[in-house]
């Protein structure tokens, strides 16, 4: 009897093991069917195709012409900034900008007076990046502007002239409140422990504004504190070398005019069209060993000349021209004859 029911156990077990397998997953739970369960399917869907989308445009993004594209709409794009030089200037990092004029400014040490400070103004040659460079503190700074800043900072100085000649400058204006008073920008710095040996760059934010120090007001350049961006960050991270410390130029209203006219668009235009490359004038010339005459041009077939009639005009006679007769005849004078021999010979008898 227990054999009997052991094993009749034993048939139930197997055979409600191979009916479960029959089923389908989702049935082998029991379900209630609220529509949560079609709206989780199409959330899961939609998700699937974002997914694919990100994919996709990730993929869409990853071609070159996207790239380079979007390497176009940065103003400090690495290929922007190689400008003229060639491999080896690249590869030593030298020679990323040209020193076009002398130029200076004020500085104010943490401790101490304004002092003036004497640096160049700079142009990257081939491209529409300009700016200055000067020592601050115990390096070389070149901070520099493209298109879009230039424009900012010409504006900046074109407002403070105007704030200056009206005197609408606030003398008793907390400083951090006129620092940016005229605008801001990006810009791009390159800097080093020299002016040959600038190996770091960054992109900080530049503020345009003005101080008063004492009575004398000027217009200022504040330049925030900005990443390094020729270091690793996880190996250099805390060194002194991961940030760019804030930088501050002051200068009165002719430095700021002298700079405002030299990045000028009209200026900075007149140079990049003057150092840009010519490609046509760059490109290789082709020379075949074998001579190959040219192609001989064929003439053209002459016109036919189209004679226009002659329209034969009437000949106009005109009156013949006759001079007067002189008649000479008519006036004839009497001939002059001498007396005869015979006649003056009676005369003489005569008188005797």
């Amino acid at each position: 009897m227990k054999k009997s029911l052991a094993f009749a156990a034993a048939i139930t077990f197997v055979c409600a093991a191979a009916f479960c397998k029959e089923l389908p997953k989702e049935a082998s739970v029991d379900s209630y069917d609220d529509g949560s369960q079609s709206e989780l399917v199409e959330e899961n869907s939609e998700d699937d195709e974002k997914t694919k989308e990100k994919k996709v445009t990730k993929i869409k993004w990853n071609t070159k012409a996207n790239r380079e594209a979007a390497m176009e709409g940065d103003p400090y794009n690495q290929k922007k900034l190689r400008g003229n030089r060639n491999f080896g200037e690249r590869l030593l990092n030298i020679n990323k900008f040209t020193k076009i004029e002398p130029f200076s400014a004020y500085l104010k040490p943490t401790l101490g007076k304004l002092f003036v400070r004497k640096g160049h103004l700079i142009y990257r040659e081939g491209t529409d990046i300009a700016g200055f460079m000067m020592y601050y503190d115990s390096s070389a700074y070149a901070l520099q502007f493209a298109k879009a800043a230039r424009a900012t900072l010409c504006k900046a100085i074109e407002s403070y002239y105007k704030d200056f000649d009206e005197k609408l400058l606030d003398r008793n204006a907390k400083a951090q409140d006129t620092r940016g008073k005229y605008g801001f920008c990006e810009g791009y710095e390159d800097f080093g422990v020299a002016s040959g040996m600038m190996t770091n760059y960054s992109r900080p934010k530049v503020f345009f504004g003005y101080v008063f120090v004492k009575r004398t007001p000027y217009f200022i350049i504040n330049v925030r504190r900005a990443k390094n961006l020729a270091v690793n960050e996880k190996t250099e991270e805390g060194s002194l070398k991961a940030n760019v410390i804030e930088q501050t130029y002051y200068l009165t209203k002719a430095q700021a005019k002298k700079l405002s006219v030299f990045l000028s668009e009209e200026n900075i235009s007149r140079m990049q069209m003057e150092t840009s490359l010519d490609s046509s004038v760059n490109k290789d010339d082709d020379y075949e060993d074998e001579y190959i005459p040219a192609e001989p041009v064929p003439e053209k077939a002459a016109e036919p000349v189209k004679e226009e009639a002659v329209k034969e005009e009437p000949v106009k006679e005109e009156p013949a021209k006759t001079e007067p007769v002189k008649e000479e005849l008519a006036k004839t004078e009497p001939a002059k004859t001498e007396p005869a021999a015979e006649e003056n010979g009676e005369k003489r008898e005569a008188a005797e």
